[in-house]
């Protein structure tokens, strides 16, 4: 077994080095349909006769039977089917690890059979080393059924993308170092059911094991759907008038822990993280639909990344990137998560800019009137893992409407029909948001800080009362928590009621569940949230705590 097993943990830990020469970016729509079009080769089966895959929680054991490699992406294979007698081996030194791995399986160790599983070694010479191990195989049709059906239940359901190797395989097939470092494990136990391992240097805990669950309903499409790009980018097929699956998934992460990490690379990083955002958007029709641009500076913390991955709601689209030389580049989307292939590899310190043109409908009609961000952060493109940035944000919007939003007011104006502001956050945070409708709106000077709280009018007006009330609850929270952490770090602080379940804290920016100020015959906050909490207080004392408590997300996050 020692052959292999310092291979594959080469992969892991140290990660691929970047070419001294490196090669061009390659196609990320042909990256895609390969990914799209893989197979097995049973022809190319190998046996297993005691390969070991390190999963730094565990190891994998392939004491025997085939290995079938998957077709090449990229000139090499990344996937492989296994089918026979193996196990997966767990013996964790950590105390709280254990009694999770116990909390979730009953047992504190785990040495167990694997019959069936599918492996992703994002490095193809991991890949080798599993496949030069073991002499040519000849399985039969039993056999090859078998390995065939889990590989097709992996790439065609949501597990690949679950897993996150969706990502990881089409970042190594671009040369990626955070790509090559991934490993992957789904298999099959008669002891525990289906379970799942991974490592991926692009997460802070890197490695985990456990198991999920794909739901799955037929949900009908009942109107033509304007064509929406591909993985890669392009104009793809519309659907309409069908059935197609969605997929709910269930994840138990039994263990997880924080791996080595590529050198030189910080801990609780992507690998690359923005220093600012600059954000427009315009906001037009009776939907309000968006359309803006972000531009995102970003400061590389590893060499040799050839891919930045961002996220975005699905509501909004992907119309093109360019980086600061002004070069389009590919990507891939897979559902928030959207690809980018960069033109060259990152060296570390080194700045990036990319801009990203995107469209679509963040916002949630609810009379002709008012307005709901159906992601109060997801409606613009993010990038990181701490993803803590300052921002520069322009705002267009039709008059009529009043818009709410995080950072300093600069400027204002109006201008043909449509109203239009700029703003600024100069202390970096990880999210900013705004909200659009109608609203009664009440400014105050508390200290240092220009308090606006921001009524909906959605329901009509809030009673006279509750609203004296609210303000004095937020004024007096804000001093309290200043008197004990410190003065807040922005001087200004808007808070927007707004027709959604939930409350949030943002930096400078609050938005509150206008249900708080609903009565109770109205389908208020006892109505909405009984399937979630039953709390027998007095209404009163939960508005005001819910007040205090937001407000306190600015000293905490």
């Amino acid at each position: 077994l020692l052959p292999v097993l310092p291979t594959l943990l080469l992969a892991q830990v140290a990660l691929p080095s970047p070419a001294a020469e490196p090669p061009v970016a390659p196609d990320p729509a042909s990256i895609v349909e390969q990914l799209r079009e893989t197979r097995l080769r049973p022809m190319e089966a190998l046996r297993a006769s005691g390969q070991t895959i390190d999963l730094a929680l565990g190891r994998l054991e392939l004491n025997r039977g085939v290995v079938i490699p998957a077709s090449p992406v990229e000139g090499a294979c990344r996937e492989l089917a296994f089918v026979g007698e193996g196990r997966l081996v767990v013996q964790l030194d950590d105390p709280v690890e254990t009694a999770q791995l116990e909390l979730f399986t009953g047992r504190s160790s785990l040495d167990i059979p694997v019959e069936r599983a599918v492996l992703v070694l994002g490095d193809p010479d991991a890949a080798a080393a599993i496949l030069e191990w073991g002499g040519a195989a000849e399985p039969d049709a039993a056999v090859v059924e078998q390995a065939e059906r889990m590989f097709g239940h992996w790439t065609g359901r949501a597990r690949r993308r679950g897993f996150g190797a969706d990502h990881a395989l089409f970042r190594a097939a671009a040369g990626d170092p955070l790509g090559l470092g991934y490993v992957g494990v789904w298999g099959n136990s008669t002891d525990i059911g289906n379970f799942y391992a991974r490592i991926d240097p692009s997460r802070p805990e890197s490695s985990a094991m456990g198991s999920f669950t794909i739901f799955e309903r037929e949900v009908d499409e009942d109107k033509e759907k304007e064509p929406e790009e591909d993985g890669a980018g392009r104009p793809g097929k519309g659907r309409g008038n069908d059935r197609r699956t969605e997929w709910e998934v269930s994840v138990r992460i039994w263990v997880s822990a924080a791996s080595p990490r590529a050198a030189g690379m910080p801990p609780h990083s992507a690998g690359i993280e923005p220093e600012s955002y600059a954000i427009e958007l315009d906001l037009d029709g009776e939907e309000l639909e968006a359309r803006g641009e972000t531009r995102i500076r970003l400061r590389p913390e590893m060499d040799g990344l050839r891919a930045v991955s961002l996220s975005l709601m699905e509501e909004m689209k992907v119309e093109e990137i360019r980086d600061g030389r002004g070069r389009e580049l590919g990507w891939h989307r897979v559902g928030r998560a959207v690809h980018v292939l960069l033109s060259e590899p990152t060296e570390r310190g080194r700045m990036l800019e990319l801009t990203v043109r995107h469209r679509g409908e963040p916002l949630e009609s609810l009379n002709n009137f008012s307005f709901a961000l159906r992601d109060t952060s997801g409606w613009y493109p993010h990038a990181g893992w701490m993803d803590r940035a300052t921002y520069a944000l322009a705002f267009s919007w039709p008059e009529g409407l009043r818009l709410l939003a995080s950072g300093e007011l600069i400027e204002k104006g109006v201008e043909e029909g449509r109203q239009w502001q700029r703003r600024r956050l100069d202390v970096a945070a990880n999210h900013v948001s705004f909200e659009i409708g109608r609203f009664d709106v009440v400014t105050e000077e508390v200290g240092h800080v220009e308090l606006t709280v921001a009524f909906s009018r959605i329901r009509g007006p809030v009673d006279p009362g509750q609203r004296e009330e609210a303000v004095a609850a937020l004024k007096s929270a804000l001093l309290f928590y200043e008197a004990l952490f410190g003065s807040l770090p922005v001087d200004h602080m808007t808070v927007v009621t707004v027709d959604r379940d939930v409350s949030q804290g943002l930096l400078g920016f609050l938005s509150l569940s206008h249900s708080l100020f609903v009565p109770r015959e109205s389908g208020g906050f006892f109505t909405r949230a009984a399937r979630n909490l039953i709390d027998p207080r007095p209404r009163r004392e939960i508005r005001l705590e819910i007040l205090a408590h937001e407000m306190s997300h600015q000293w905490w996050g």
